[in-house]
């Protein structure tokens, strides 16, 4: 992926260790749905502008979430995710019906960010969610980015959110789905509701703490937040070790089995 704080590719391979668990995706859809040839020539350029602008690091690869759709600091990417916002609001139905049932793996992967960018509502969400379930490692990671992105915008939103598919994403073996998923329930976490932290104190507790230990603080944090919440550790003294390193966490006494 990119990109490292010097700008290089960064590489992540994933090994079917004791806390891999198998993932239940959707089955593959096979219907004739397409996008119009105007998305696909707008996404490939916002692709573009992307990578650019994060190579070129600083504040231009920063990014503002306040709206519920990602807009990035770099004007000529930020002028087409704009564009594409656009192009969401009027092809709403049709970008859910890609994601839901087209058998084209490049169209859904376009769709499901186009639907990041729609009118803010249930039906969004839902279909956000049913995304984050498709078999394909990409279009899982532009739904679920999508969602988290919404839940920082809107925290009333996170009611709305079933966590099951999140949590049991931070057990697969593909990076995407471990950093998507922490990313988003470090959000729906931040209320500290009972039943949900024991869920993932017996479901996921084993890959929170070796996510925790990812080298890089800007994957680890996620991870780092939600463990320290199980553990019932302070959110002020919280923010500070997340951004420490792992030491704190992994130390953290393991829940009952």
């Amino acid at each position: 992926v990119c990109c490292g704080d010097s700008g290089g590719q960064l590489v992540f391979i994933g090994l079917k260790g004791a806390n891999f668990r198998e993932v239940a995706y959707a089955p593959i859809p096979t219907g004739p749905e397409r996008l119009t040839p105007d998305i696909l020539a707008l996404s490939k350029r916002l692709d573009n502008q992307i990578e650019a602008a994060v190579k070129r690091g600083g504040e231009w690869a920063t990014e503002d979430d306040s709206q519920g759709y990602a807009l990035i600091r770099d004007p000529s990417a930020r002028k087409t995710q704009l564009q594409l916002r656009k192009w969401a609001l009027e092809h709403q139905a049709l970008a859910v019906a890609v994601v839901d049932r087209s058998s084209n793996v490049d169209h859904r992967r376009i769709a499901s960010e186009a639907l990041g960018y729609v009118q803010r509502s249930t039906a969004q969400l839902s279909a956000l969610v049913r995304a984050a379930r498709d078999a394909d490692g990409d279009v899982r990671n532009n739904a679920t980015r999508a969602l988290s992105v919404l839940a920082r915008a809107d925290a009333a939103l996170v009611s709305s959110i079933d966590p099951s598919v999140f949590i049991a994403m931070l057990n697969s073996g593909i990076w995407s789905d471990r950093n998507k998923a922490a990313a988003l329930l470090a959000q729906i976490t931040a209320a500290r509701e009972p039943a949900l932290l024991e869920k993932l104190r017996s479901q996921a507790w084993d890959s929170l703490v070796e996510m925790s230990s990812w080298r890089r603080p800007g994957h680890a944090v996620f991870a780092r937040f939600i463990l320290g919440r199980l553990a019932g550790v302070d959110e002020v003294k919280l923010r500070v070790a997340a951004m420490a390193g792992p030491d704190f966490f992994s130390n953290l006494p393991a829940p009952d089995r």
